[in-house]
């Protein structure tokens, strides 16, 4: 993977424990909110997990954030 590419994903995964972190979700409660594995949602927040834009959408629904937010339009 590129290195432009993993900044990428690893600042996206940051964003989502940030948000995650302000709703004072556990991992475990994050999945449980948008119906993702616990395990998925950490290598989702650690950037090992190329992401899906539909998984995006969901997340960013689940969090009540603008896509946007989490990826940097």
């Amino acid at each position: 993977m590129d290195i432009n590419k993993q900044e990428k994903l690893e600042s996206f995964g940051r964003k989502v424990r940030t948000f995650r972190e302000a709703k004072g979700w556990s991992q475990r409660d994050m999945a449980a909110n948008c119906n993702i594995d616990s395990a998925d949602i950490g290598r989702i927040e650690r950037g090992q997990v190329d992401i899906r834009y539909t998984t995006i959408l969901q997340l960013a629904e689940v969090l009540e954030v603008s896509p946007c937010k989490l990826i940097d339009c």
